[in-house]
């Protein structure tokens, strides 16, 4: 038998032996009956961990105090340096303010005087003198002005406030003694500034409205009264008033040399204290303000009505 007819007769016998499956159809795919098994393996999400808040927010408080204590210390030590040279410098000012400009009166001696010259007959010209005397015996050598004549040194003072005719009696760099008063009745203002004014009314009336005061005061003849220092009142002159007055510088104030500086010095020290506090104060306020509207997080609390 030929090669070609034996190699067909095998072909034929192979594919008679397979089955007849006819045209193949595609399967249809129902995902509720044949699905992929759930897995019971849950992804976990991790987040780097998150630093305190509140430790960074202490931390930076304490560097904030740490830093005003240094502040703080720096400013004393500069304020101790300058007191330190200022105390040296007013030791010199004080010596030379004792040997040069100490003061001769008192206002005890001249209000002493003044109350005295009530026994004095003679009306104003005569109590007048018996006060020239007075000072002059108090303070021997010291060049005390006559104001008992007509034509003494009296001048026309009119400086907004009270109109009046005045006398000097002494005069220096630390203290002046002189007599004011107006032959017509008159009214104005007293005010003191960084010393106080020592008054006595050798005759005539006044009347005193002080410090703002609803009710009023009625100075007679050889009544005597101090103003103290930044204050004023209102005063009304009957005709024919005159008084003595007293007055010392706030250098030599209380029979003690004060010293120009050391006084500017408490002033400025005074003023920086009362700032601070202020500072401190508005500080205060905000950390305050700031700890109600913010928590321990750094998060801005939100309070919703309920």
């Amino acid at each position: 038998m030929p090669y070609s007819t034996q190699k067909k007769s095998s072909r034929d016998k192979i594919s008679s032996s397979r089955p007849n499956l006819g045209r193949r159809t595609p399967l249809s795919f129902d995902p509720s009956v044949v699905s992929t098994p759930r897995s019971s393996y849950r992804a976990v999400i991790t987040s780097p961990a998150l630093k305190s808040t509140a430790r960074a927010s202490n931390s930076n408080r304490q560097k904030i105090e740490e830093e005003k204590d240094k502040a703080a210390a720096g400013v004393l030590l500069k304020l101790g340096f300058v007191l330190i040279l200022i105390l040296a410098s007013e030791t010199v000012f004080s010596m030379w303010v004792t040997s040069a400009l100490k003061p001769v009166f008192t206002a005890d001696s001249v209000r002493a005087a003044g109350e005295r010259s009530r026994v004095v007959k003679g009306g104003l010209s005569g109590r007048l003198m018996y006060v020239q005397n007075q000072l002059r015996n108090f303070a021997p050598g010291v060049r005390v002005s006559n104001c008992s004549f007509k034509d003494s040194a009296w001048k026309i003072n009119h400086n907004g406030l009270l109109l009046s005719s005045h006398c000097m009696l002494y005069k220096s760099g630390t203290e002046e003694v002189k007599i004011w008063g107006w032959p017509l009745q008159t009214a104005g203002l007293i005010k003191t500034g960084i010393s106080s004014r020592s008054f006595t009314v050798l005759s005539g009336r006044v009347t005193e409205w002080a410090d703002g005061k609803i009710g009023y005061v009625i100075r007679r003849g050889n009544a005597s009264w101090v103003q103290k220092q930044w204050s004023g009142s209102v005063v009304q002159l009957d005709p024919n008033t005159w008084v003595l007055e007293y007055g010392r510088s706030w250098i030599v104030a209380d029979d003690k040399p004060r010293g120009v500086l050391s006084s500017l010095v408490a002033e400025l020290v005074k003023i920086r204290v009362s700032s601070l506090l202020k500072t401190m104060n508005s500080v205060s306020i905000f950390e305050e303000t700031y700890s109600s509207l913010f928590n321990g997080h750094g998060q801005m609390k939100k309070n919703f009505p309920t």
